[in-house]
């Protein structure tokens, strides 16, 4: 695991501490769950077709997947409380939670052209307290942006009305304080 500071611009970059290696937050997705997962997310699909700007792939692609994607909760789905599918999966069944939304997000963006290592899901709390995970785009040279599938425009970090609590990469993991 490798340390990765987001940018200073991000609201959120002052709470950031990188996950220890103990395992003392050792929630998923786990080394297997991303090692199930992230062949579906580079898998070769016909490539979806790029926009002008960074700002409108993103848009695009959220809008796409939150049209096309029908929410339901895992246990609803899955009989489990908390389950990360993988690419196929979403696709096969048309419905996923929150994450499932983050996840079919990377997959498209990472068929237009991205790299991986530009996103990260971060886990937040509500202002209800409850749970929920969105696709970040935290590349240095821009403001980072969020995709949510609660609301139906991309949007900068700073604009959140989330607390983060932890954040998944492929390579690296953050809690924050």
């Amino acid at each position: 695991m490798t340390t990765r500071k987001l940018p200073q611009s991000s609201a959120w970059a002052a709470s950031m501490r990188l996950f220890n290696r103990d395992g003392v937050v050792d929630l998923v997705p786990n080394a297997y769950v991303w090692a199930r997962i992230f062949p579906t997310i580079v898998a070769k699909r016909p490539p979806l077709r790029a926009r002008t700007t960074i700002w409108d792939d993103m848009e695009y692609v959220n809008s796409f997947v939150n049209t096309h994607l029908r929410f339901m909760t895992d246990m609803g789905q899955w009989g489990q409380e908390e389950y990360w599918s993988t690419v196929d999966e979403i696709l096969e069944r048309r419905t996923g939670d929150c994450e499932d939304f983050a996840i079919l997000k990377l997959a498209g963006l990472m068929d237009m052209g991205y790299k991986f290592d530009h996103f990260c899901i971060p886990v937040v709390k509500q202002p209800d307290g409850q749970g929920h995970a969105v696709l970040a785009f935290v590349n240095p040279l821009h403001t980072p942006l969020i995709l949510d599938n609660k609301k139906s425009r991309v949007y900068p970090d700073i604009e959140a009305d989330y607390t983060p609590c932890y954040a998944y990469g492929y390579r690296e993991n953050w809690r924050f304080q």
